[in-house]
């Protein structure tokens, strides 16, 4: 894992080696072991590439980036693992005879690309594991840049004010002198619904996200660096090309030959725990110690089972002072069972305090995620005694594991029962009627054990679920945002550009439609960034085996009443892990990484989190409104936890990299 940056410019720009090798500096966080940066020229433009290496794999000085290949015609500056690079070595030395010069898996993707650079699907489609790199050919005059399949490896692209800036994080794109730091309201629109900001966009106007599993090529010779452009406009110009290397659409036709044969349940078991095992020991390379993040839940459980019959494993689980959000008991007679070397953190209001001056340097866009809490203090707990960790991330979005999931069952059963003309008689009324009545009858309806209960305050948001159900797109959307939110900004008549993806299913069945985008933004830009930010930040390596190609794969040929059965969520992985441990380890509801946030901003960080909520800064937000929040969430008249949490994290955010 490592941190890479770039500056690309015309040689008028006033841009010196001096300042990049400052900004540089700025991912030091991301590879503390080694720091290199180099400046190259031609005749239109010049370059500084920068790199900061975490050292795990070839810990010698071999590893050192940048490297050139074989041939010296291509640099690159890599961030990632690649778990099958032994195997693309064999792939070379097989048609060609090079000389290695280390054995780290840089070396391999570059003189990978090397040799098949003009057959760039192939090379795609090869490489397993995480990455974002780019590469500077120096016979062409192009740069590639590219990202991993899942996004597990963020890369952010800015061309503001004619330069080209590209970076693992945001931080020395900020600090550019020239950088212009217009907040885009779409983008923070956004980020008030949602709590994080969808690719392509960020929350500067003009930089960029590139998307998972796409690579962009810019042909510096033909590029024009006399203005900002927009991602669409950047990627439909003449010297940028944009290619998407993987896509659904490739799952869709397996999907559809696959169900031409009825298969049985032990069948679907088998290849699911089987490429999920495999997964789990190709990432175990490395050079360094490997630990798991172990809760109670299916997904760090099944991961933790199955490195443990590989290797020694080292555990790392927390805890809260509340029992209601306490699962570190049951965490740790998992480890006790799988002989685990077990280490747990108990969480309390104190650290959250302790932590706070490192959250908005670890997220440099805004994120208000509250989980980023116990990921952070866990991740910092766990770096001290190892450089990697692996993690369940991806077994939510691939089989079934979020409760919006069930509750769109029950809607779509709603309808089904109903005729139409009943169904939109139904959403008429439901618009008139009084919402503390409606509260009432979904409360006496509807089964509390798998979907939170209703009151009069999100009612609204029940009647706008309902009403979108026809279209998966308007209904995903409305299953996971906060619409309530807008009325934080002044300028609540802007219209936010609420497409997240592209409505396009092919043959998926409903409910895969809502796991597959959640899989396509909720996992890349939440979840996947909550813990790549949050371990990086304190020069930790985070794995996630249910990202590999094969399980991703096979969990979209799987049927999907073997994901949530009889309104049972990620019912085939609770079957594998039954092999692995007792039922009486299994049965235990996860409560996840949600934190007593709520709790505390009444409490222990009452005067903080005011302090937090009133400041303004930029004069985007409405103080009447925000007022009118903090004081009904501290008289117990509403939870607004989360749109205060959001106030607070941006506020905080804005007063580190904007003010």
């Amino acid at each position: 894992m490592c941190g890479i940056f770039s500056f690309i410019s015309n040689k008028r720009d006033n841009y010196d080696f001096k300042t990049f090798e400052r900004d540089n500096l700025l991912l030091n966080h991301r590879g503390p072991d080694h720091n290199l940066v180099k400046e190259y020229t031609s005749n239109n433009y010049k370059i500084f590439l920068g790199h900061n290496r975490l050292s795990i794999q070839d810990l010698s000085q071999n590893g050192i980036q940048q490297m050139n290949s074989s041939n010296n015609r291509f640099t690159i500056i890599y961030n990632g693992e690649i778990y099958n690079h032994k195997y693309i070595r064999s792939i070379i030395d097989s048609k060609y005879k090079i000389s290695w010069m280390s054995n780290c898996d840089t070396e391999t993707i570059l003189n990978f690309y090397q040799f098949f650079y003009n057959d760039i699907e192939f090379f795609f489609n090869t490489i397993e594991g995480q990455f974002a790199f780019l590469i500077y050919d120096k016979k062409l005059d192009n740069i590639i840049i590219s990202r991993d399949q899942t996004g597990e490896k963020p890369l952010y692209l800015s061309t503001n004010n004619g330069q080209i800036l590209i970076s693992s994080d945001l931080k020395p794109i900020i600090s550019n002198p020239n950088f212009n730091k217009e907040i885009s309201h779409d983008a923070l629109k956004k980020y008030l619904s949602l709590n994080y900001i969808p690719n392509p966009e960020t929350i500067f106007k003009n930089t960029f996200k590139l998307p998972p599993a796409s690579y962009l090529k810019i042909k510096l010779n033909d590029y024009k660096f006399d203005k900002s452009k927009n991602f669409n406009e950047l990627i439909n110009s003449n010297s940028i090309s944009f290619h998407n290397w993987w896509s659904y659409k490739k799952l869709k036709n397996e999907k559809i030959i696959s169900n031409k044969n009825v298969k049985k349940f032990s069948y679907y078991k088998d290849i699911i725990k089987n490429s999920l095992s495999v997964s789990v020991k190709k990432q175990t390379i490395s050079d360094v110690e490997i630990g798991t993040f172990l809760s109670s839940g299916l997904d760090s459980s099944l991961i933790t089972s199955m490195l443990s019959k590989h290797t020694s494993t080292n555990s790392f689980s927390i805890g809260f002072e509340y029992s209601n959000f306490d699962e570190s008991k049951i965490s740790k007679k998992i480890a006790n069972y799988l002989n685990t070397n077990h280490n747990e953190f108990v969480f309390t209001a104190k650290d959250t305090i302790d932590i706070i001056p490192d959250i908005s340097k670890a997220f440099s866009e805004p994120f208000a995620d509250s989980s980023q809490l116990p990921t952070m203090l866990i991740s910092k707990f766990a770096s001290s005694r190892v450089k990697v960790i692996m993690s369940g991330d991806g077994g939510d979005e691939l089989f079934g594991g979020y409760n919006r999931y069930i509750l769109a069952e029950k809607f779509i059963k709603i309808k089904k029962i109903l005729p139409f003309p009943l169904y939109q008689i139904l959403i008429k009324t439901l618009n008139v009627l009084p919402k503390t009545y409606i509260s009432n009858i979904l409360n006496f309806l509807l089964d509390k054990k798998n979907i939170n209960k209703y009151d009069s305050l999100n009612v609204e948001k029940f009647i706008n679920k309902i009403s979108s159900i026809n279209n998966i797109h308007n209904f995903y959307f409305n299953l996971v945002n906060d619409y309530s939110s807008y009325q934080i900004l002044l300028d609540n008549d802007l219209k936010m550009n609420n497409k997240l993806l592209s409505n396009e299913n092919g043959n998926l069945g409903y409910i895969e439609s809502l796991m597959r985008k959640d899989f396509e933004t909720y996992m890349t830009d939440d979840i996947l960034c909550k813990v790549d930010r949050s371990s990086m930040n304190y020069s930790l390596e985070n794995r996630a085996p249910f990202l590999d190609k094969e399980v991703i794969k096979n969990s979209y040929l799987i049927p999907n009443k073997y994901k949530i059965n009889n309104y049972r969520s990620k019912f085939i992985l609770k079957e594998i892990l039954k092999e692995y441990l007792p039922d009486d380890l299994i049965s235990n509801e996860k409560k996840g990484f949600a934190v007593p946030i709520s709790i505390w901003i009444k409490n222990e960080l009452k005067d903080w989190a005011h302090d937090m909520v009133i400041k303004d800064d930029h004069s985007l937000f409405n103080k009447e409104i925000i007022n009118k929040l903090f004081d009904n969430h501290i008289n117990d008249k509403e939870n607004n936890e989360h749109k205060l949490w959001a106030i607070i994290q941006f506020n905080q955010w804005y007063e580190e990299y904007v003010k």
